[in-house]
């Protein structure tokens, strides 16, 4: 019970101490001052905002090109691929080429 006593008295002890301290006085123009930073943050973004949203737009467009090629690009392959089968269909007619010869 030794330690649990010293715990105690220490406890006390903190607690005293507290309660001997005088109370602070508050500032009455802090409020004041927290609204008026933040008024001003609010309306002037900064720098690295304005950055990052103009990345953002840039990334964003950079994206949409990009498919928009995609497409274009796949459009014309298969197209060529239908030019193709039907160079080999005529091909065949010409020369009267048979299926068993054709998988050479």
């Amino acid at each position: 019970m030794l330690k649990r006593e010293k715990i105690e008295e220490e406890v006390e002890k903190t607690l005293a101490a507290f309660d001997n301290d005088p109370v602070l006085q508050e500032n009455p123009f802090l409020m004041t001052r927290i609204k008026q930073m933040g008024d001003s943050k609010k309306y002037s973004p900064s720098k690295e905002y304005s950055l990052k949203l103009r990345l953002n737009w840039v990334i964003s467009i950079l994206v949409i090109l990009l498919n928009i090629a995609t497409i274009f690009y796949y459009l014309k392959a298969d197209s060529r691929a239908n030019l193709e089968s039907r160079l080999v269909k005529d091909l065949k007619q010409e020369f009267q080429i048979e299926q068993s010869q054709n998988d050479l």
